[in-house]
């Protein structure tokens, strides 16, 4: 059939080709749309793996506060169901509180583009629990929070904090003698009671070496000492110290070796001052061996020395030669089987019945010294 703008079969013959290559476009289109639909649905399909395996609720929220979606908690339950938050708004179902915390974030988040983290309190039916919530922009009106039940860190936080606190209030009004130093001997830290007991006060010491507060008669015992305690963790003896006025002071210590997580081991002293205790000691002993009127030593510490003088004679008795008179003993004199004096004679005849006359004697010929 022929019109003005040619025939009909000439027509359709021409646009074949065309139509043909318009439907291989079309089909190449349609594969890449289901490569994509295929790698996205895959992508979303990791996508909800991974928000299942991670233990936060994770929530979508509008900027006036509505709900928009959410990923559960695999370790906590929502304050509301789901289904009365989605959609709604914070403010109309969450305390005042919290939503005093969460919306001024939510705000800082869209408008500096940057993640914010808030920490807010709900009351629950088991008590009050804690929660920290990762707030991020994902649109221009709208975040994702990650939320994350806290409690438990919160909880063992405060118990540490009231351990530091009840440690401390030990530390600084207790009346025995507390102080930490290094494996050096660094003092790090000194209770009120250790530094005045020395007449400083706490700050004055602090930083110092254990070692410049010993006595200089004693100060080469320190070294040994750390090396002790560095061996075994612990140490105990009685350490001699100097008061700020250069008075000797006498601490019985019993220290330990600390650690604590990262930090390095530190000694923790604990010392009772027995430089009281140690004075009247002496004094009893005093007392128990001497004369307080005439200042010479009674029969106490006069029979306790010839007993040690008796010993001596005993032992050097034994290898004296068979003949001949030997000095054993200065102050002494005789052969190997008599005794010395008159006064030993008849003491060695009556060992139980010594009289004062005979005591007296004695302590007349010998000149009693307390240093043995």
């Amino acid at each position: 059939r022929h019109t003005r703008y040619g025939t009909v079969t000439g027509v359709q013959t021409c646009a074949l080709p065309i139509f043909r290559r318009r439907v291989a476009v079309l089909e190449r289109v349609q594969a890449e749309r289901d490569q994509v639909e295929k790698a996205l649905r895959a992508a979303d399909e990791r996508y909800r793996s991974l928000l299942a395996a991670v233990p936060d609720l994770m929530i979508r929220i509008r900027r006036d506060g509505t709900f928009l979606d959410f990923s559960p908690s695999t370790e906590f339950t929502t304050y509301v169901p789901p289904d009365q938050f989605l959609g709604a708004k914070l403010q109309d179902i969450m305390p005042p509180e919290m939503v005093g915390e969460v919306k001024p974030a939510i705000e800082r988040a869209l408008a500096h583009r940057s993640p914010e983290t808030v920490q807010y309190t709900l009351p629950e039916t088991l008590g009050l629990r804690h929660y920290e919530a990762r707030i991020v922009a994902t649109g221009p009106d709208d975040v994702v929070a990650t939320v994350r039940d806290i409690t438990k860190r919160r909880q063992a936080e405060d118990a540490l904090k009231e351990s530091e606190r009840r440690y401390r209030r030990l530390f600084q009004h207790s009346q025995g003698l507390v102080c930490t130093h290094d494996l050096h001997g660094s003092l790090l830290e000194i209770n009120p009671a250790a530094a005045r007991s020395l007449g400083y006060e706490p700050e004055d010491i602090a930083g110092r070496n254990l070692a410049e507060l010993l006595a200089p008669e004693v100060r080469h015992l320190f070294e040994p000492y750390l090396e002790r305690i560095r061996a075994h963790g612990a140490d105990t003896g009685i350490m001699r110290v100097l008061s700020k006025s250069r008075e000797p002071r006498f601490w019985a210590y019993h220290n330990v070796v600390e650690t604590f997580g990262d930090q390095a081991p530190y000694v923790i002293g604990h010392a009772l001052d027995v430089t009281e205790l140690k004075e009247t000691a002496s004094r009893l002993a005093d007392l128990a061996h001497y004369d307080q009127l005439t200042g010479l030593a009674n029969r106490v510490l006069f029979k306790e020395r010839l007993e040690i003088f008796r010993g001596f004679d005993r032992v050097t008795h034994q290898f004296r030669p068979a003949t001949g008179n030997h000095c054993v003993m200065r102050g002494m004199r005789g052969g190997a089987d008599e005794p010395r004096s008159a006064s030993q004679r008849r003491l060695a005849a009556k060992p139980d019945g010594r009289s004062e006359e005979h005591t007296s004697e004695l302590q007349s010929q010998f000149r009693i010294s307390y240093a043995v």
